[in-house]
């Protein structure tokens, strides 16, 4: 049981919900003219998900090993730092996970399988000598947009048009990409927007209460080389026009009628609300304040997946 819980702090547990949800909603919109849910459609999801899950734990474990000496400062309570996991238990969850998640991609199909290990490739960039994108603002923020954004919400969303399509059984994928995918791209484009934007929030925000570790160890984080203020205004202006995109785009482009897109609208508006309040409120001088923030970031990272359900 002491494992298991170490195992859950390990993983990061903000991302792996962030990555549960957002496969689990990609999933659902895929299907959303193809109910009732086949069991064919059910192993698809079982199998994508164990897949973006175990490549989670590999980016978020591979992370925390090369981060180490970071962590004594930054996150002295992490499971390696505090001594509730060796490094060579570490090495093993982290190479297991990347086998599993590569394993469970290529079983689906050789799409999903490059999309994954492009992934996990970027990935080790972020974190490993000698690229280590992380020790560069541009690259390690670009590097996060990219996975979270259109490689997660085009990439898998395409895998599961795919698949809950069954389009691999007479056409190829890029043909049926162009012929039937059309329709899907209503939810595509604004969630592929959307959520690069708000993950280049991720980048910027989560250095906030990190300046003095990265500062010792040469890690050049926007926060950084820019100051807490600009690095958090940076973010807070663009996830704000992200959020202003969204409700434009979603009321004017997407083929419904308004009245059935108005709980997505007024969901997505008392999130706005809720991201322009706490970055009202925050103290970029405060630890905690700024903790407390990018905790409330993730949740609304949540909510704007979940919103998607109402369109």
């Amino acid at each position: 049981m002491k494992f298991l819980i170490s195992l859950w702090k390990f993983s990061r547990p903000h991302t792996i919900i962030g990555s549960f949800i957002s496969i689990s909603i990609l999933f659902l919109l895929s299907i959303s003219n193809s109910f009732p849910v086949s069991s064919s459609h059910k192993v698809t999801y079982i199998f994508t998900l164990a897949s973006a899950l175990f490549c989670n734990l590999f980016i978020t474990g591979l992370n925390q090993v090369f981060d180490l000496e970071i962590d004594r400062i930054n996150k002295p309570k992490l499971p390696l730092v505090n001594g509730e996991l060796s490094i060579f238990r570490a090495n093993q969850i982290i190479i297991f996970s990347l086998l599993m998640s590569l394993m469970l991609a290529f079983i689906q199909s050789w799409f999903f399988g490059s999309l994954i290990t492009l992934i996990c490739f970027l990935g080790w960039a972020y974190s490993a000598p000698p690229v280590r994108f992380k020790r560069h603002h541009v690259w390690a923020a670009s590097a996060i947009a990219l996975v979270r954004g259109p490689l997660v919400n085009i990439g898998i969303g395409l895998h599961f048009i795919d698949k809950t399509n069954g389009w691999y059984t007479h056409l190829s994928f890029w043909d049926n990409l162009l012929l039937h995918s059309v329709s899907h791209w209503n939810w595509i484009v604004p969630i592929s927007v959307f959520v690069t934007a708000f993950s280049l929030g991720i980048a910027w925000f989560k250095d906030l209460p990190d300046t003095d570790g990265d500062a010792q160890h040469q890690i050049n984080t926007l926060a950084v080389a820019a100051g807490k203020k600009r690095a958090f205004y940076s973010g807070y202006i663009l996830v704000s026009l992200a959020y202003a995109f969204l409700m434009w785009y979603v009321g004017s482009m997407v083929m419904a009628p308004l009245n059935s897109l108005q709980p997505f609208l007024y969901l997505t508006s008392l999130f706005f609300a809720v991201f322009l309040w706490m970055g009202f409120r925050v103290q970029l001088n405060n630890q905690q304040s700024l903790k407390t923030f990018y905790k409330v970031y993730w949740v609304l990272f949540f909510g704007g997946y979940l919103s998607f359900l109402l369109m």
